[in-house]
């Protein structure tokens, strides 16, 4: 039990840190990609809610050391994240097909993103810090390509789980080899 909670903690310490380091460092559209999202999108949906949940308070914590937001922000961000997520896998997505996994990484990252600026602009407002949320024509279109570039990554992640575990694989009923 020990193996499996410090395997854990290295695996979110090393997903935190390629985000924090690597990706975010990347040229162009590709700095957009938000592996911790797309990674606790799939832990959510192997491993279970409370697995989904730790990831997302680990990972929140180790992304707080490196913030200059206030206290609590990514943390809460990512949980709320989660719990959107969890909800839909609960009660609309049935099957671990592609379509679902995109849909719970769209609806997570959309939430992430709109808690995340929420927070920043109350908290703005009562700690008296600056954040100007900038709705210019560019926006939208850094929204977008955000959502495009993360859909394209849950794509190559999720066809990696499927090349390595046959959880993903569609299983087809044939009507003859039943026993009888």
């Amino acid at each position: 039990m020990y193996w499996r909670i410090l395997t854990n903690i290295i695996f979110i310490i090393f997903l935190s840190i390629i985000q924090i380091s690597f990706v975010s460092a990347l040229p162009g559209w590709l700095n957009n990609i938000n592996l911790i999202i797309i990674f606790l999108v799939f832990v959510l949906s192997l491993k279970g809610f409370v697995y989904g949940i730790w990831w997302a308070i680990g990972t929140g914590m180790v992304l707080e050391v490196y913030s200059f937001l206030p206290v609590g922000v990514y943390l809460f961000s990512l949980v709320f994240a989660i719990l959107i997520a969890n909800f839909l896998l609960v009660n609309f997505f049935t099957n671990r097909s592609l379509y679902s996994y995109l849909a719970l990484s769209f609806s997570a990252i959309f939430s992430y993103e709109f808690i995340l600026y929420i927070l920043n602009y109350f908290l703005s407002y009562f700690l008296n810090y600056d954040f100007v949320l900038n709705l210019n024509k560019n926006f939208f279109a850094d929204k977008l390509s955000l959502l495009i570039v993360n859909g394209l990554m849950t794509v190559i992640v999720f066809n990696i789980f499927n090349f390595i575990s046959k959880n993903f694989q569609p299983v087809f009923l044939i009507k003859g080899s039943a026993k009888k």
